[in-house]
């Protein structure tokens, strides 16, 4: 078999044609990977600028780390006003405790009435809340003292909501039911237990 002249031109042709689409092709991949790879030659004052911002930021890391020191301190210290216990029914129990205690000490001493006791819950992601509700009658003057004391206790508690209504007008006694909680280690607060409700 033999190939014609005019065969021949066309391979000919169709070699060149192949040989300069393969040769730009070539041409415009490496450009364009020259053109996204990052400038390497940087000026002098522009590594001046990014060394003197390394600078600074090494030097911060030792405050960082002091400051980091300091406040796990402050933390400590306050988490000490936790109420500790073993079981969240324990933690209830101590704060209804504390809440009694506070009754006591006015003059004339209170009588804790009806007591509510909320199922512990949290309080943040580090932290549970254990509350109760306790109702008793008083004088203006000795719900006034009752929530002082409650105020300076040094555990994390604090009055949650107050409720009053009037007792007796004629002797200005009133009906008080206070909801006290306090703070508690996250380990208290129980796992929620069965699937999502929809």
């Amino acid at each position: 078999m033999t190939i014609s002249a005019r065969d021949r031109r066309a391979l000919l042709l169709l070699g060149v044609g192949i040989a300069v689409v393969l040769g730009w092709r070539l041409w415009n991949e490496r450009g364009a990977s020259v053109a996204s790879a990052p400038a390497v030659n940087l000026s002098i004052p522009v590594l001046e600028k990014r060394l003197v911002s390394l600078r600074e930021r090494a030097a911060l890391n030792p405050a960082k780390k002091e400051v980091r020191e300091q406040l796990a301190k402050v933390v400590e210290e306050r988490e000490k006003a936790l109420l500790r216990a073993e079981t969240p029914q324990q933690a209830q129990a101590a704060l209804l405790a504390k809440v009694r205690a506070v009754l006591e000490r006015q003059a004339p001493p209170l009588q804790a009435g009806q007591v509510d006791m909320a199922p512990i819950g949290s309080a943040g992601e580090d932290y549970g809340e254990v509350a109760v509700t306790v109702a008793f009658p008083c004088a203006i003057e000795q719900l006034v003292n009752v929530l002082a004391d409650i105020r300076a206790m040094e555990d994390a508690v604090a009055t949650r909501s107050i409720a009053v209504s009037i007792a007796n007008r004629q002797k200005k006694i009133l009906n008080v039911r206070v909801s006290v909680s306090a703070l508690t280690p996250r380990e208290l607060v129980p796992e929620p237990t069965g699937g999502m409700i929809r």
